[in-house]
């Protein structure tokens, strides 16, 4: 798994509405990257974890997407990203999503049912 895929499959649970899916496979991906580091000291994933965590934050309520946002784009995850090739376009790319679940599914992290706004 790479962290494209990892990307994908987040951004796509968070627009059908699957907050547990999304939480679930960055909980998983925290732990692998974590056990690869340790394994193997020379290949850093501590700007990819990072930004797992600041998301898995936002999810969970403890940060806001701004917050978010401003952490992800300091020189420590920024300059040490591996996958990205346009980091304004992804950052931008993934506040909107962010934004968008939110807005779509009308919650208040993290407290959610995974309901639409217009659902009755």
């Amino acid at each position: 798994m790479n962290g494209e895929t990892d990307y994908g499959i987040i951004m796509s649970a968070l627009a059908m509405g699957d907050l547990r899916d999304a939480q679930a496979r960055i909980r998983k991906r925290i732990l692998r990257l974590k056990a690869e580091s340790r394994a193997d000291p020379a290949r850093n994933f501590d700007a990819y974890i990072r930004m797992l965590e600041g998301l898995e934050s936002v999810l969970s309520g403890k940060e806001s997407v701004e917050d978010f946002r401003k952490d992800i784009n300091s020189a420590a995850v920024s300059g040490n990203f591996r996958f990205v090739d346009n980091w304004d376009d992804f950052v931008n790319t993934m506040v909107y999503y962010l934004y968008y679940f939110i807005d779509r599914y009308n919650i208040h992290l993290p407290a959610f049912n995974s309901k639409r706004s217009d659902d009755r």
